[in-house]
């Protein structure tokens, strides 16, 4: 079974699974100096709670960040399922993260 076969929630909060799923992967990004780390979104400058790492999303794939961030990934599908098998209680369910490579097409690192 696979996760599009898979009944799911629609929604979490007030924000629509669906535009995760539609994304495929979120990225976030990790302050190397107060270890916050925030969500990207889409033309919408993002700072930690430092403000030294910033970020945006320039599109629906491509995003912006500053050389204070590791990026991070997060697999959405692995992420909706885990949300929707979220146990009642002992261990989560584990979903899948990643650190970004350094080199990657979909990141550009702006210098200040």
């Amino acid at each position: 079974m696979t996760w599009r076969s898979r009944p799911y929630i629609k929604t979490i909060s007030a924000f629509p699974v669906s535009h995760i799923i539609s994304r495929g992967k979120m990225k976030l990004i990790f302050c190397k100096h107060c270890h916050d780390i925030v969500l990207l979104r889409i033309k919408d400058i993002r700072k930690c709670l430092c403000g030294k790492a910033s970020g945006q999303y320039v599109d629906d794939l491509n995003a912006e960040i500053n050389e204070n961030c590791i990026p991070i990934g997060i697999n959405n599908f692995s992420f909706v399922d885990a949300i929707k098998n979220q146990p009642k209680k002992g261990d989560g369910f584990l979903f899948e993260a990643f650190v970004i490579p350094k080199k990657c097409p979909t990141i550009r690192v702006i210098k200040k």
